[in-house]
């Protein structure tokens, strides 16, 4: 059975550069939801989550600017700590809206991040370990983007992994993660994002929200039932 918080989640995933924490900050302060990054940590609930996550994300630059994949990897792999103390501080919140996912985000990304042979290796208990800490969210949305488009979206390369081939890598793994998880009953909804700009697409996203408590209840029942 999938594991779920008690609160109603909502996940934002997808490639780089397809706006997700700028839409996670927009809804998040319309509708007063609590939020939960990832990557980013200047939205903390506490001091020493915010603090951890800085020196995090330094770890991981440190790593990039050195083209250090490995290095780079394990930065971005301890930023779960934060996450998961950021998840128990908003434990009592009612609906939370977070940018990319613990468990499908790792496990995307750590294909590119780790030797072939040890992802291989890893990958099966790396699951089994990251769903007994994370629960999947209960409406999830996927923001699709071509790879030239995501590059486009930056001036330069950033991050290690923002190579036209590497990340079209990186889309079809998401979708075979997402088609695994669909039959688990998570709810995923597909958004295309190469020609729409920021407010299109966070008018999208808005328009499948549930917009009351019944509708919340509705796909928590839908949700159970496709469990058992």
């Amino acid at each position: 059975m999938v594991r779920y918080w008690a609160m109603f989640k909502i996940g934002i995933i997808g490639i780089d550069n397809t706006g997700k924490t700028s839409i996670v900050e927009s809804l998040g302060k319309e509708h007063g939801i609590e939020q939960a990054h990832l990557t980013t940590h200047h939205q903390n609930h506490s001091k020493a989550t915010h603090a951890l996550g800085r020196f995090l994300g330094r770890f991981a630059r440190f790593g990039e600017k050195r083209h250090k994949k490995t290095l780079t990897g394990f930065a971005y792999f301890l930023h779960l700590i934060p996450y998961y103390m950021e998840l128990k501080a908003k434990k009592t919140a009612t609906t939370l809206i977070s940018d990319r996912d613990p468990v499908l985000d790792t496990l995307t990304y750590a294909h590119y991040y780790l030797a072939d042979w040890f992802y291989k290796w890893i990958k099966r208990p790396l699951r089994y370990i990251l769903e007994k800490f994370f629960s999947y969210p209960n409406l999830l949305f996927y923001l699709d983007v071509s790879p030239e488009v995501s590059i486009k979206r930056y001036s330069k390369i950033i991050q290690l992994h923002e190579r036209a081939e590497t990340l079209n890598r990186l889309r079809d793994i998401y979708n075979e993660e997402l088609s695994r998880i669909k039959k688990l009953g998570v709810k995923v909804i597909f958004i295309n994002t190469d020609e729409k700009d920021l407010n299109q697409v966070i008018k999208e996203v808005k328009s499948y929200l549930p917009l009351n408590t019944k509708e919340t209840v509705q796909i928590f029942q839908e949700q159970e039932k496709q469990a058992l």
